[in-house]
């Protein structure tokens, strides 16, 4: 199933809380990251929850999204906020690129979309984005799931669980890296119940080298089972 039609009926983009003071602080995380600057390509931008904020920061922001639902409550969004320097387009991962001509960029990032684009997708746009940074860009992707560590999520072993089950679930997390880092990547596709695919970070970062960038792996602060892949093309 593809994220536009995921996302044909939502009004937000599922973030932990729709409180406004909660994605400040999440949309700051993410700013620490990107930094400020002259322009921003925000892929996947649902209803500019955080893209609002990245306004803020950048000049000039272009905001793209395969859902026209969500893109409709995102420019009501940004009138709200006052944001006159967001341009919105209704773009998938392919047509993006060609809706942008030969547009370049400082920062291209997105927020938990990588999970609804297949590994031979994330290449393609991983390939494309590159060829749309000026010098001394950077892409980064937010919030991408970690299926190892989602699986001790479902199971009841983070938020209220009791001291003793989150010590456990540290140890079989610990576990759980030391074999991926190993290249026993045991629980790819995993877990089931959650919508699009599970890409470990190890893989990620190899599509990056393959595509010309030196890639890092940060653990997001409010999304225990979430990490954002960092790419400096090299």
């Amino acid at each position: 199933m593809s994220a536009s039609r995921i996302f044909d009926s939502a009004t937000s983009g599922l973030h932990r809380s729709e409180d406004e003071e909660f994605l400040a602080k999440e949309a700051a995380e993410k700013l620490f990251h990107l930094r400020a600057g002259t322009n921003l390509l925000d892929f996947g931008c649902g209803t500019a929850e955080l893209t609002v904020y990245y306004a803020r920061a950048f000049a000039r922001v272009v905001a793209a999204d395969a859902s026209a639902n969500m893109l409709e409550h995102a420019r009501r969004r940004a009138t709200a906020f006052g944001c006159s320097n967001i341009e919105f387009y209704l773009a998938d991962d392919e047509s993006v690129w060609t809706i942008l001509g030969g547009q370049k960029f400082e920062m291209i990032t997105s927020a938990g979309v990588l999970q609804y684009l297949s590994e031979q997708r994330i290449e393609l746009l991983t390939a494309r984005a590159r060829e749309h940074l000026v010098s001394g860009g950077r892409v980064v992707h937010f919030d991408i799931p970690d299926p190892r560590i989602y699986l001790l999520v479902r199971a009841g072993l983070f938020g209220d669980a009791p001291w003793r089950l989150r010590q456990l679930a540290s140890s079989i997390f610990a576990l759980a890296k030391f074999l991926g880092l190993k290249g026993l990547d045991l629980l790819r596709g995993a877990p089931r119940d959650v919508i699009g695919y599970q890409h470990h970070p190890q893989r990620l970062c190899a599509l990056a080298s393959r595509c010309g960038f030196r890639a890092e792996i940060v653990w997001s602060m409010y999304y225990e089972y979430r990490y954002h892949l960092i790419m400096h093309p090299t």
